[in-house]
């Protein structure tokens, strides 16, 4: 029994010993790594052990590349190049080997000045086909200064327009490019939306697509002229007034400034003039005629005062008679 209790005591001081001295023990274990995460300061490489001694001062192991005043890590970086650790796999300054710059738009790709994947090596410059004009659809293919490349291929600055033999055009209003290159509008037809259409007339435009005269002129034999005004065409082609007689909105004006000339149907014949101050409406029948003032009617050669009806016979009497009374026979 006492030999149990000998051996019992004994082991529970061992475990506090062991206790008290962990602290410590775990003191020094912390003091010896970070000694050893430190870099060894050194004069020269023999103070290394195996590793260089670089600018700092300071010993690179021998997993490292000395480089100026660091260390590179080997395995991120293949050689110092200028005092900086360089992977020359990547570096576009320094492309598989310390100088080797990319130039012309290329990258260093696995220690190598590549173009990117959709461009071509022309004449050391990197090139897409299909945008670039210079280099438009193969190396040296320069499209005019006037075109563009756009998918490998010149064609014109201008969306709207086509390269047709050279030259640009637009399509929708060529005559000799109509709708698609060569296709000529025959006769002198206009193109319109691409489509060849017959000429207007001399005196005329197209509106819409439709032929209208212009500015209110017709075709007289070939000759535009205004029918209103023209004294030759007056109302119409060939109507012509006579000699020293003006054209006034389509009617030869015999009567002159301020009057009114009352000669229809008939252009050359004048029934008579009605001054237009007093009395400017014309009032014509088969038998005569007279001027009417604006607030009367006019009823076959008469002038009917307001509040008046006209009732027409046979012997041209009467021809005025109160409003809703019945017309004498």
């Amino acid at each position: 029994m006492v030999g149990r209790r000998v051996l019992a005591l004994i082991t529970m001081l061992i475990a506090i010993l062991a206790l008290l001295g962990a602290p410590e023990v775990e003191a020094r274990m912390h003091r010896h790594r970070r000694a050893a995460s430190r870099p060894r300061r050194c004069h020269s490489d023999k103070q290394c052990h195996g590793g260089t001694c670089n600018d700092a001062g300071q010993c690179c192991r021998a997993d490292e590349i000395t480089c100026g005043t660091s260390c590179c890590n080997k395995l991120l970086a293949d050689a110092c190049c200028g005092g900086q650790c360089v992977d020359f796999a990547r570096n576009d300054n320094n492309c598989g080997g310390c100088g080797t710059v990319c130039t012309t738009g290329k990258s260093c790709q696995d220690g190598v000045c590549t173009c990117l994947a959709d461009e071509v090596d022309c004449s050391n410059k990197c090139a897409n086909l299909f945008v670039d004009d210079d280099n438009c659809g193969a190396c040296g293919h320069m499209c005019d200064a006037d075109l563009r490349c756009f998918l490998g291929e010149c064609g014109c600055k201008d969306i709207y327009q086509t390269l047709c033999d050279g030259q640009c055009v637009d399509l929708h209003t060529s005559r000799d490019d109509c709708g698609w290159c060569g296709n000529v509008c025959l006769a002198g037809g206009d193109c319109v939306d691409g489509e060849c259409l017959l000429p207007c007339g001399p005196c005329e435009e197209r509106v819409n697509n439709v032929c209208v005269p212009t500015d209110g002129e017709t075709d007289c034999n070939g000759v535009c002229v205004h029918t209103q005004t023209d004294p030759h065409n007056c109302g119409g082609c060939g109507a012509g007034c006579p000699s020293g007689i003006t054209c006034t909105n389509g009617t030869c004006d015999f009567c002159g400034v301020g009057y009114t000339t009352c000669h229809p149907p008939d252009p050359n014949r004048v029934v008579g003039c009605c001054r237009q101050d007093i009395a400017p409406l014309c009032c014509e029948s088969s038998i005569g005629g007279g001027c009417c003032t604006t607030d009367t009617t006019c009823c076959d050669g008469y002038c009917c005062p307001a509040g008046t009806q006209c009732c027409v016979n046979s012997r041209h009497t009467y021809p005025c008679i109160p409003a809703g009374q019945p017309c004498l026979g």
